[in-house]
């Protein structure tokens, strides 16, 4: 029997609705949302069919039909409306996700209506991720926040929860034979929880387990290193899709709210020392703008220049100058 072997270190201690880490597993195998994004980086249907709005505020979205949960049960319409109701009612952390919405029905089994606050093109993108969770099993729930049952982890997505062994840290699910449009490639994946990254890349060189994940983190540069010289790891590198570190300035603010200053900041970071400092060298200097290269809505644009003599001229030039040798820079009086 084909076995993909997971190590992590995110601890499941329950299959319920609120622990984290069963969440982010839960998203990625057992469950299916409205959308999803490729591993192209694009959005696509996951349960959804096919989703518009003729003025970004009133969205008609279509449910496959030949979707079923685990237990046999057709997921509906009904299904997507009660789990946007049931989130925000339950979780104030969904109460704020979900802001923006007015108004879930489901028309019929097929389709679901939404109605936001105000018109929202990133709507689809919005609902990417949020399982659709059974009308049937949780209408009994009174607070999910306890509610560990096996109930709790079914789903409809490519594979199915088995089991938890959470005194050894082993989570254990299987491939749905019924999952459209077709089976997982494996029979099984079980995850495997380590109480730190040191012993989980030492699994990975041992051959004990298959691949580390620690969302949202990528791998651990100094043990990606270590891993150099193991014959059975290939190892490989993408394109990152995401913004995982951004620092922001309150632009609304003085200095901030100058660009000039702004641009004097930018011209000051050594590009080179961050990339070496948090991906191993492995990597590239970004580019002027906010979207990376690879995500939808790039813009080609100059990569950014480290130069702290340049830097250095434009503060003399605003008035930031150091006026008393200390290394600080004063302003009107303030460092």
């Amino acid at each position: 029997m084909a076995r993909v072997e997971i190590g992590t270190t995110m601890q499941v201690r329950n299959v319920g609705i609120e622990n984290r880490s069963f969440a982010i597993w839960r998203g990625l195998l057992t469950h299916r949302s409205l959308t999803r994004f490729s591993e192209y980086g694009s959005m696509v249907g996951d349960l959804g069919s096919s989703w518009d709005s003729p003025d970004g505020k009133v969205w008609t979205c279509r449910i496959r039909r030949d979707v079923k949960r685990h237990d046999g049960k057709e997921v509906t319409a009904q299904d997507v409306a009660f789990t946007s109701t049931y989130l925000r009612e339950k979780f104030p952390v969904y109460a704020r996700h979900f802001n923006l919405l007015e108004d879930v029905q489901a028309v019929d089994e097929g389709t679901v209506t939404v109605r936001l606050v105000g018109p929202n093109s990133q709507f689809p993108v919005n609902v990417s991720g949020i399982g659709v969770l059974p009308k049937h099993i949780f209408e009994n729930v009174a607070d999910p926040g306890a509610y560990f049952e096996p109930g709790a982890a079914l789903g409809c997505g490519p594979f199915i929860f088995q089991s938890l062994d959470s005194r050894n840290g082993i989570l254990t699910i299987v491939a749905n034979p019924g999952h459209a449009p077709r089976r997982p490639a494996v029979d099984s994946v079980r995850i495997r929880t380590f109480k730190n990254a040191g012993t989980l890349y030492l699994a990975l060189k041992k051959g004990e387990i298959d691949l580390p994940f620690n969302f949202p983190m990528a791998n651990d540069v100094p043990f990606i290193h270590s891993l150099k010289g193991a014959s059975h790891i290939s190892p490989a590198t993408i394109g990152n899709l995401g913004v995982p570190r951004a620092l922001f300035f309150n632009t609304c603010k003085p200095p901030a709210d100058n660009p000039a200053f702004c641009r004097a900041l930018s011209l000051a970071v050594d590009y080179q020392a961050m990339m070496d400092l948090f991906s191993g060298g492995y990597g590239s200097w970004p580019k002027l703008g906010f979207v990376p290269d690879g995500c939808p809505g790039f813009a080609e644009t100059a990569p950014l220049v480290h130069s702290p003599r340049d830097a250095a001229s434009i503060l003399d030039g605003l008035g930031f100058v150091d006026e008393d040798g200390d290394g600080l820079r004063e302003y009107g009086g303030r460092p």
